[in-house]
Formats: C-alpha cells, sequence, structure tokens
C-alpha cells in the first residue's frame, strides 16, 4: 500500500475548536490526582489539592515542592525520562526538625512515599538541561518544513523558523 504523499482537501472542522481548552484542562486535572489518604502526580505544574500543594518552578530551575496537607498520605511521583534518575536529590523538611536527604522506592518511573505527615515539606531538584528536537511537518509535499523546538525540561523555549508576521 503507497503511503500517503499529501492531505487531500484540507479542512477545519469549527464546531470543536474548544477540543485545545479541553486539552488543557485535562493535562492540568491529571497533574495531580487524590483519593483517600493517597495522592498521585503526573506532571510537574503548579497546583492545589486536598492532601498536597504542588509548586514547580520548571521552566525556570528543576525543582518541585510538595507541601503535605494531611497525615497518613502515600505520594507517588511519576518522573519525566528526562529526569537522571541518579541527579534527583530528595529532601524531606519536617516541622521542628532538620532537612533529611531520603532515598525512596521506585515502581517503575514512580517514587513512592509513605506516612507523610501534614506539615512536611518534599523537594525534589534535578539538572535541568535544555535539549533542541527537530521536527517536520506536511513530510512529502510542497509545504514540507522542518522545524527545531529548543526545551528546559518538558517546555519548548523557543521554536525556529519563526513566522515573521510574529516578531514585528
Amino acid at each position: 500500500t503507497p503511503l500517503p504523499v499529501s492531505v487531500p482537501r484540507p479542512w477545519v472542522m469549527h464546531c470543536c475548536t474548544a477540543n485545545a481548552t479541553q486539552g488543557l484542562y485535562y493535562a492540568w486535572e491529571g497533574a495531580l490526582r487524590e483519593q483517600g489518604h493517597q495522592a498521585e502526580v503526573n506532571l510537574f505544574l503548579n497546583r492545589t489539592g486536598r492532601l498536597i500543594d504542588m509548586d514547580s518552578f520548571l521552566p525556570y530551575m528543576g525543582k518541585v515542592v510538595f507541601h503535605i496537607k494531611q497525615d497518613s498520605t502515600r505520594l507517588a511521583v511519576r518522573i519525566p525520562s528526562w529526569i537522571l534518575h541518579e541527579a534527583l536529590d530528595i529532601f524531606l523538611q519536617q516541622p521542628g526538625r532538620s532537612e533529611v536527604m531520603l532515598s525512596p522506592d521506585w515502581i517503575g518511573n514512580r517514587l513512592i512515599f509513605t506516612g507523610l505527615s501534614a506539615g512536611d515539606q518534599l523537594t525534589l531538584t534535578y539538572p535541568l538541561n535544555t535539549q533542541t528536537y527537530t521536527y517536520t511537518t506536511n513530510a512529502h509535499t510542497p509545504f514540507e518544513q522542518a522545524y527545531s523546538l529548543t526545551c528546559r525540561g518538558s517546555t519548548v523555549v523557543q521554536i525556529t523558523p519563526r513566522d515573521p508576521s510574529e516578531l514585528s
């Protein structure tokens, strides 16, 4: 079967343009999910919840802070693939105690913390690397265009080439 070489009669379905904002909501909602005494972090975004509050410092620095709001909290944190496990530092600050470095359990790409108490503050720090990726749109057509995306962590901070109308 031959591969398609173009998009025949491209068009836009205007009745569904709200899907972009709905997608943003789903990302925000999925960043932190809570049930009972368990919290699961999937994205490092600023987010508040019933069990924890999360402060993300992306894309400015490799740091995320979890403020525990309820006793007996179990926390699972998904670590993105671009963070090297051995470069991740984890600190626990408990009220009235010195900060301690932790070595929690891993299950796949998730860190597991159990027995956290209200007032605890859990901090993850890691090197924040800048990487560049190249993507091609409209491949094998007269409109083919290669783009370079520069990312700090999972945040796109630059795209080239730029549309000249955006530069004015």
